[in-house]
């Protein structure tokens, strides 16, 4: 008990919050005669709930790529007990003085506390952040390269959210053939898409024609948004080898009859492909008159040189 040598009244401190407890006083005069009194029970209050007496608020509540604040507040009803806060669902409580920063997804949990007694704590209050996305989408292709010469190319490319918030509505890709496989390019071309927002994926056909040579396949950096806005950083892939250019040749008469004519070629070349080892030669004969070359060739195969025989006297 405690004992009141001056004053009538007297506060009990450090008490446990809805526990039922009953008060005695005793009261003694100068001869040392003393008289008892005791109360009826009397049960403690609760320290307020965190549900219903702590508000926070979040800045911003929508997906993000930064940082969020964090700010809470009491009711005024609730404004004797101290606000406490923690960042995930265990360790150590901090009291609340101002705004923090939350820098990853996360629950927050929130209680009152007795200050009086901060074994006394209301019920938590907890509020979890899911739209904090720090990851940009990454790029690949399908294929990522090929050596073998070819007219035309069609690359498959996959854009990929690697975070939570997923792609963007309706992303478009811009791309660029390049001969270069370390400067981007300055120009682009783009290729619509029609993803959903949120989806974590989305592929792109990206072709490529009318190219000789070697040549890298880039992405524009920024090409690719999700919905927290982070962006894909620039890429590129390759090399993809191409040949549009026609080989050349020299043809000349080497020879003639009355009814006889010998082609031979020469000087062949490719600029793009190169030519095969196993080479055919395909030669055809028309008339000077007439407007098309026969469908059928007189003679197809590996030979330089062919004689066209049984010819027209006299005839161009």
């Amino acid at each position: 008990g405690s004992a009141v040598t001056d004053g009538r009244s007297h506060t009990f401190s450090g008490l446990t919050q809805g526990l039922t407890y009953t008060i005695r006083v005793i009261v003694t005069d100068k001869a040392g005669n003393s008289t008892t009194r005791e109360t009826g029970t009397i049960t403690t209050g609760t320290v307020p709930s965190g549900d219903s007496n702590i508000t926070i608020s979040l800045n911003p509540n929508t997906w993000t790529k930064n940082n969020i604040t964090v700010t809470m507040s009491k009711a005024s009803s609730a404004s004797s007990y101290t606000l406490q806060y923690r960042i995930g669902t265990s360790g150590n409580w901090t009291n609340y003085t101002a705004p923090f920063t939350l820098t990853a997804n996360n629950t927050i949990q929130a209680r009152l506390v007795d200050p009086n007694n901060t074994s006394n704590v209301g019920s938590t209050k907890s509020q979890s952040v899911t739209w904090i996305d720090k990851n940009a989408p990454t790029i690949s292709a399908n294929p990522s390269s090929a050596s073998t010469y070819t007219k035309t190319k069609s690359v498959t490319v996959t854009a990929k959210d690697t975070g939570t918030s997923g792609l963007a509505a309706s992303q478009s890709l811009k791309y660029a053939w390049s001969t270069s496989s370390t400067t981007a390019p300055s120009s682009f071309s783009t290729v619509s898409g029609s993803n959903s927002a949120g989806a974590t994926s989305a592929n792109f056909t990206v072709s490529g024609s009318g190219l000789t040579g070697t040549y890298y396949l880039w992405i524009q950096a920024g090409s690719i948004k999700d919905r927290a806005t982070n962006t894909n950083a620039v890429a590129h892939f390759g090399p993809y080898n191409f040949d549009n250019t026609n080989p050349t040749a020299t043809v000349s008469i080497t020879a003639r009859t009355s009814k006889t004519l010998t082609a031979q070629i020469s000087n062949v070349n490719d600029v793009g492909s190169g030519m095969p080892t196993t080479r055919t030669y395909n030669y055809f004969i028309k008339k000077a008159s007439a407007s098309t070359y026969p469908t059928t060739a007189s003679y197809s195969g590996p030979n330089t040189s062919y004689q066209f025989t049984n010819l027209d006297h006299n005839t161009s």
